[in-house]
């Protein structure tokens, strides 16, 4: 299981769209749209892999930012 994230404009259209993940399961539990057009991502993930190569649990909680052309720009593991 991976995430995918979509990005949407105020007609509801597609701006871009992301798959995070891997090879592992991965659960996002919220999104907050933040002020720069980017947003903040809260999950759980499995994998050491893909995204999450720092993983260093059986099961890891994390904090991702992506950029407004959703880009990842930093994930922290917990």
């Amino acid at each position: 299981d991976d995430i995918w994230l979509a990005k949407l404009d105020a007609t509801g259209d597609t701006l871009w769209t992301k798959v995070i993940g891997g090879s592992d399961a991965e659960r996002a539990y919220k999104v907050r749209a933040l002020s720069d057009g980017g947003c903040v991502l809260v999950g759980q993930t499995l994998s050491s892999n893909g995204n999450f190569t720092g993983n260093q649990g059986i099961n890891d909680g994390f904090l991702m930012k992506l950029s407004a052309v959703g880009e990842i720009l930093w994930t922290k593991l917990y």
